[in-house]
């Protein structure tokens, strides 16, 4: 079914676009440490809130070891889980979508349509959320 042509150009479109993404990662290390004050304050905000939801769990389990069938432990490995795949969903993708109505009004969409690559992959994947990779390993 596939030639060698065929599998040399798919091999070298996915280096193609693993490089692209590495700039877009560098690019997005560089944005951050600009703004050191910012990428710490979010992440101490984000550890708060983290830590206050744990504080509710605590506190509806403070006169009972079991709600239904779940444990107080249970429940924190759940909101854990959740907290996890949160902030990885946001590291990569949540960032780039609440910017897409920025692109649309600055004019910057026109200039990343006219890039000699795919678009939705520009657009999707522009910027990562380093401190969201932090909250997520906690």
């Amino acid at each position: 079914m596939f030639t060698h042509k065929n599998n040399s150009d798919f091999s070298s479109g996915i280096t193609r676009y693993l490089g692209i993404y590495g700039a877009l990662w560098k690019n997005s290390v560089t944005r951050e440490t600009m703004f050191k004050g910012n990428f710490l304050l979010w992440i101490v905000v984000e550890i708060l809130w983290f830590a206050m939801q744990l504080c509710f769990i605590s506190v509806l389990y403070l006169h009972t070891d079991n709600i239904g069938t779940w444990t107080k432990w249970q429940v924190v490995m759940l909101m854990g889980a959740r907290h996890f795949i949160q902030q990885i969903f946001q590291a990569f993708f949540l960032i780039n979508c609440t910017n897409l109505s920025e692109l649309v009004q600055s004019g910057k969409l026109d200039f990343l349509l006219l890039l000699p690559v795919n678009t939705r992959f520009v657009v999707s994947l522009r910027q990562v959320d380093l401190g969201a990779f932090v909250n997520a390993g906690f």
